[in-house]
């Protein structure tokens, strides 16, 4: 600290900031866990619902996908993680029947506007945010006491 106190260690003890689990370190694990199970009880829901398949990839856009966005910087995901999260997105919708098994997949994330499906990848969420993240970072660098600064060189390092 400032004034040259120490923290007393929190041993095996953690807390929340903002909806994620922390201790000395985050637990990267649990919260990755933790918010897989989140989406997928959302994409249920969502699929369980009676909506018919517009609403009901605009649902899975707006309220499922918010639980993986909202730790895109946060969370350290692997692309091997996020394919298996669409992988069993696209499992779900075909065993509720909002998807067939035999369709073209290329054609789901393809955009609304174009005719097509418009669902959106995890994978290309979570690379989209942190993108946007750290383009907005580069646009404050010039200012020097940004706590921004430092947490973007974290980042950095630990990729």
């Amino acid at each position: 600290m400032p004034d040259g106190q120490l923290l007393q260690d929190l041993g095996e003890e953690s807390y929340k900031y903002l909806g994620i689990l922390e201790a000395d370190m985050m637990k990267m694990k649990d919260m990755k866990e933790k918010v897989r199970k989140e989406y997928y009880r959302r994409k249920r829901k969502v699929l369980e619902s009676k909506l018919n398949g517009g609403n009901v990839i605009k649902a899975m856009k707006t309220w499922a996908v918010a639980a993986v966005r909202y730790t895109a910087w946060i969370l350290d995901w692997t692309v091997s993680e996020l394919r298996e999260m669409d992988r069993k997105t696209r499992k779900l919708m075909t065993i509720n029947r909002a998807l067939n098994p035999k369709a073209d997949v290329d054609r789901l994330y393809v955009s609304r506007d174009e005719g097509v499906r418009g669902m959106v990848s995890i994978e290309e969420c979570v690379r989209i945010e942190e993108c946007s993240l750290s383009d907005y970072i580069k646009r404050i660098e010039g200012n020097e006491d940004s706590v921004w600064i430092v947490v973007s060189k974290s980042k950095q390092q630990r990729n």
